[in-house]
C-alpha cells in the first residue's frame, strides 16, 4: 500500500513544479529566445508525462487479476500506461541535451546562431527515440506489471506466475529469467539511461577542458579585452555548473530507481527490498522537482548578470543605471557660500564653487539641498554676439528680473513674481 500511495504525492510535487516552469517560459518572450529555456521546456513536457504514469499508478492495472492495491483498470489501460511510461523515458535524454547546449555555449561564447541547428536535432532525438522504443514495447507484447505501474515487467513476477499479462514460457526457465528476458529488460528499461549518462559525463568533461583552455590562453590580456574575457569566463563557468547540475541530479535519481529495481529482485529480505524500491520510486519522481530548483536559479538577477561588480565600474550601461535615480536640476543649486559670476566668456570661470551640478539630496550641511522649493537660480553671465543664436531657457523656483546690455544678459534671483507670459531668453 505504501508503494502504491507514496509515489503519487512525490509525482504531484514534480508535476506542479514543472508546470510552474512551463508557464514561466511561455509567459516570458525573453526566455523563449534562448536555447536553454526552450530545451528545458521540452524536458518539462516529458517529465510531466513521466510523472503522470506514477500518479495513475496501480489504477491502470487490471482489477480482475492479481492482488495489486487500488487496481481498477483493464488490460487495455495497462498497455496504454506501458506505452506512456516508455515514452516518458525521454526525461533520460534531455539532460544530455542540456549538457551539450552548455558545451556549445562555452565553446562559442554563447553565440547561439553558430549552433542553432543543434536544437532541432536535440528535440527530434529526444522525441523519436522514446517513441520508437514505446512502439516496440507494445508490438513485442513485452509490457507488463512493474512495482506500482504497467511498464517493463519485473522478473520475480513473471517467473513466479504473478504477472497476469504475460503467458510466454520462454521468458522464464526453472523459475529464473532467461537471457532473452534480461536483454529485453535492459533494452527497454536501461538502455536510454545508460546512453544519456555516458553523454552527460563526456560533455561535462569536455566543457571543463574547453573552459580551462580558453581561460589559460586569455590570462595575459589587458585593458578592455581583459574585462570582456572576465565576463565570458563567469558566464562560461555558470553554463558549466548548470549543465553539470542537471546531469548529476538526473543520473543520481534515475540510477537509484533503476539499480534499486534490479537489486530488489535478488534481495531475500522483504523489508530491505521494500526500502530499496521505495527509495528508488521517491527519487525518480522527485527528479523534476530538483531540476526545477536548478532552473529557477537562472531566474534570479544575480545569475543573469553575474558581472555586475565588474561592469558597474567599466560599463556605460551600468554607469547610467547607477545615477538614474538622481534628480537633475536645470538651474543648479544654491551653494552654502555666495555664488560668483563668470568673468568673461565660456571656459573662463574663476569661482571655486560649482554653479552647475546634480542635486544629490540628503546633504546635512546644506539647508537647501533637501528642499526643492528652496532652490534658487545660479547667477551667471552669457555673452551675446552673432554666434550665440540659441535661446537659453532656465527653470527656477523663483522668478528672475532681466537686466540686459549690449554685451551680456544677467539673471539674478529675486523675490518678486513675474507674469506667466514672461519667458527668459
Amino acid at each position: 500500500q505504501v508503494l502504491a500511495i507514496m509515489p503519487k504525492f512525490t509525482a504531484v510535487i514534480s508535476i506542479v513544479s514543472m508546470a510552474y516552469a512551463v508557464q514561466l517560459i511561455i509567459r516570458c518572450r525573453r526566455r523563449l529566445h534562448r536555447m536553454y529555456h526552450r530545451l528545458f521546456l521540452g524536458f518539462a513536457a516529458y517529465d510531466i508525462i513521466y510523472n503522470l504514469t506514477f500518479l495513475v499508478g496501480t489504477w491502470a492495472m487490471p482489477k480482475d487479476k492479481g492482488d495489486q492495491f487500488w487496481a481498477a483498470g483493464t488490460k487495455a489501460t495497462c498497455v496504454t500506461q506501458s506505452f506512456f511510461s516508455q515514452l516518458g523515458s525521454a526525461v533520460f535524454l534531455y539532460p544530455p541535451a542540456l549538457c551539450i547546449c552548455s558545451f556549445y555555449a562555452v565553446r562559442y561564447d554563447c553565440k547561439e546562431e553558430v549552433y542553432t541547428t543543434f536544437e532541432r536535432k536535440a528535440h527530434l532525438a529526444c522525441t523519436i527515440l522514446p517513441l520508437i522504443s514505446a512502439a516496440l514495447l507494445i508490438v513485442s507484447d513485452f509490457g507488463g506489471v512493474d512495482e506500482i505501474r504497467c511498464w517493463v515487467p519485473v522478473a520475480r513476477r513473471v517467473c513466479s506466475n504473478q504477472d497476469f499479462t504475460k503467458e510466454d514460457e520462454t521468458l522464464c526457465e526453472d523459475g529464473y529469467p532467461t537471457l532473452s528476458f534480461q536483454v529485453k529488460t535492459i533494452a527497454f528499461a536501461s538502455l536510454l539511461f545508460l546512453v544519456s549518462a555516458f553523454v552527460c559525463i563526456v560533455c561535462v568533461s569536455m566543457t571543463y577542458v574547453v573552459d580551462r583552455k580558453k581561460r589559460y590562453l586569455n590570462q595575459f590580456l589587458q585593458g578592455k579585452r581583459l574585462y570582456i574575457e572576465t565576463a565570458r569566463k563567469n558566464k562560461s563557468r555558470q553554463n558549466l555548473v548548470l549543465g553539470a547540475s542537471h546531469a548529476f541530479v538526473s543520473i543520481f535519481c534515475n540510477a537509484l530507481f533503476l539499480v534499486g529495481r534490479m537489486l530488489a529482485q535478488s534481495v531475500v529480505n522483504p523489508h530491505v527490498s521494500f526500502a530499496i524500491i521505495l527509495a528508488g520510486l521517491i527519487s525518480t519522481t522527485l527528479t523534476g522537482f530538483f531540476n526545477v530548483l536548478i532552473y529557477l536559479k537562472v531566474k534570479k538577477p544575480q545569475y543573469e548578470d553575474t558581472n555586475s561588480e565588474l561592469l558597474a565600474k567599466h560599463s556605460m550601461r551600468k554607469s547610467i543605471r547607477s545615477v538614474e535615480h538622481i534628480f537633475y536640476v536645470t538651474g543648479g543649486y544654491k551653494p552654502k557660500l555666495p555664488s560668483k559670476k563668470f568673468n568673461g566668456g565660456p571656459g573662463t570661470a574663476t569661482n571655486t564653487i560649482p554653479d552647475f551640478g546634480i542635486f544629490m539630496g540628503g546633504d546635512e550641511e546644506d539647508d537647501f539641498s533637501g528642499d526643492e522649493d528652496s532652490l534658487h537660480a545660479v547667477t551667471f553671465r552669457l555673452p551675446v554676439d552673432d554666434t550665440f543664436k540659441k535661446s537659453v531657457v532656465l527653470e527656477v523656483s523663483q522668478p528672475c528680473e532681466v537686466a540686459s546690455n549690449s554685451s551680456s544678459l544677467d539673471f539674478e534671483s529675486c523675490d518678486e513674481y513675474l507674469n506667466d507670459d514672461h519667458v527668459l531668453k
